[in-house]
């Protein structure tokens, strides 16, 4: 942070001083700053500025911040007011802007309804006593890719309305209060309804945990080690329709098709793609079930350990004469 400390401390000088003017002269500009009283403890700002002359006929003031003399803190700085007057990089986060404001209010509104929500679910759940859920498996593959073992109830809350800034500074947590309780009283059976949903997601959740075998276990798996790994391309191999095949692949697609309901062989590459069509059809495509194996320059980093178990089986099973 770059400043000029005698413009700095003039200008707070003069912010919580009575005077409503303030004039600055800085080499060849000219720079007037006028406060508005917005009520007792806050002040807004606006300024003006000239080269070679002073505010005259026909110049415009613009907002500049708001100043809370109670506090003695300065909010909302525009650019002018950062880079010529206090003299602060572009990045500097000294003085929140509205908008950082705006987030901690509906931060702070969310955590109340939240609170309030665990608390007093009954009620929630009575005024949507006759919702019937149609949460399916599907709707918790997210929250399980995303390793969640519980869904929680989290508000929506979220207003850009910039007099919410200067309600919040008036009338300080009754304000986060007051919008928390009108935020659950329009809202209260949608509420209930989320509840339900998110029951159902729970118990959903836990069947999939539970259940080792369960398919989304292996797309998991061949997901996060897309991620962790800086892999462009890999080398695939599958077994589909009991025949096996391998071939190049883009890593990425691994990494972010999980939710699709195939996996796309315009990835393959040419030669390697029409051997597959040969193999396993013109209009064919394939998923993660059907890999067994994945390896990153010659070095495997993924198996199927349930279809290697199988193999190793069929093999033994082969080499005892048990197998025609």
């Amino acid at each position: 942070m770059k400043t000029d400390m005698n413009l700095t401390k003039e200008l707070f000088d003069f912010l919580n001083s009575d005077y409503k003017t303030f004039h600055i002269k800085e080499n060849d500009k000219y720079y007037d700053i006028a406060k508005i009283q917005h009520n007792s403890f806050i002040d807004l700002l606006f300024i003006n500025s000239n080269n070679y002359h002073k505010t005259t006929i026909g110049d415009k003031f613009e907002y500049c911040g708001f100043y809370d003399k109670e506090k003695k803190q300065l909010f909302d700085i525009n650019y002018t007011l950062r880079r010529d007057i206090l003299k602060l990089d572009w990045d500097d986060k000294t003085y929140k802007s509205v908008n950082d404001l705006l987030k901690e209010i509906n931060s702070k509104v969310c955590d109340t309804v939240n609170n309030y929500v665990e608390e007093y679910k009954e009620e929630f759940y009575e005024a949507a006593k006759d919702y019937k859920t149609n949460v399916t498996e599907h709707d918790v593959y997210q929250n399980f890719m995303d390793n969640e073992k519980e869904v929680k109830y989290e508000c929506s809350y979220n207003s850009d309305n910039e007099q919410n800034v200067m309600s919040y500074f008036e009338y300080d947590e009754q304000h986060i209060y007051d919008v928390s309780l009108g935020y659950i009283e329009t809202r209260r059976e949608n509420i209930g309804k989320q509840l339900i949903d998110i029951d159902k997601k729970n118990e959903l959740l836990k069947e999939i945990y539970s259940n080792p075998e369960h398919e989304i276990h292996k797309v998991k798996e061949i997901v996060d080690i897309m991620k962790e790994g800086e892999y462009v391309n890999v080398h695939l191999f599958i077994n589909k329709n009991g025949i096996d095949y391998d071939f190049k692949y883009n890593a990425s697609i691994l990494k972010n098709y999980w939710d699709y309901s195939y996996l796309p062989t315009w990835e393959i590459e040419a030669p390697d793609r029409r051997e597959f069509k040969k193999l396993y059809g013109e209009h064919t495509d394939f998923y993660y079930e059907d890999i067994y194996k994945i390896e990153y320059r010659n070095k495997p980093i993924y198996e199927d350990k349930n279809f290697i178990k199988e193999e190793i089986e069929i093999e033994k099973k082969e080499d005892e004469g048990l197998v025609l």
